[in-house]
């Protein structure tokens, strides 16, 4: 298949020309003189080989090849439009894939307020959530198979900084002793004096 070598003013200014079937009306849309869109007009219609509008006094209409190429034009635009749209959203971090690596223990405290605030900031991002222990999460993590570990704490083998960690919660440690313990009557209790 033949590449078309179409600049996208030419194609723009055709489906403008074509909307309003009047080279005045349809320079002023595009914000340029009269002259220079019937240049655009008579250049693509060289490419094409074939005229794509008649041209009689007061009246411009499409031929058949005009109304021909009109709809593959539109949709050429608007695909293009909507690529550069999609191309910005996932480029600024708006939309694409999210990939989750999470621990059982986290499903029903942490990891549901964290998916509600982030699908509230970035609804168009799909998300995909992984329960995993904690070795395959960090292998993951090494392998790109996820893109977030939600972990306890970074792995001690880590020392190489081949991944990075940020905070998001932090949980006190909270000791639980049976009644009759000598400590249970305390309400804070030192990890040294717990040891003994």
């Amino acid at each position: 298949m033949e590449r078309p070598e179409l600049p996208l003013a030419q194609l723009h200014a055709f489906v403008v020309l074509a909307e309003e079937l009047h080279f005045g009306h349809a320079a002023a849309r595009l914000g340029i003189a009269q002259p220079p869109l019937s240049q655009q007009i008579r250049r693509l219609e060289d490419k094409v080989g074939h005229a794509l509008f008649t041209r009689e006094p007061g009246r411009v209409s499409l031929t058949s090849a005009g109304r021909e190429l009109l709809p593959a034009a539109r949709r050429a635009l608007t695909d293009l439009a909507d690529g550069l749209a999609a191309a910005r959203a996932l480029g600024s971090g708006r939309s694409g894939r999210l990939r989750i690596g999470f621990a059982a223990s986290l499903a029903l405290t942490v990891l549901p307020g964290l998916l509600r605030a982030f699908r509230e900031r970035f609804p168009d991002v799909r998300l995909d959530i992984h329960e995993m222990t904690t070795a395959p999460r960090i292998a993951a993590l090494r392998d790109k198979a996820i893109d977030v570990g939600l972990l306890r704490e970074p792995p001690a083998d880590d020392a190489a900084g081949e991944l990075a960690f940020r905070t998001v919660l932090t949980e006190p440690f909270v000791a639980v002793l049976p009644s009759a313990h000598p400590l249970a009557a305390l309400r804070t209790v030192r990890l040294a004096r717990s040891a003994r």
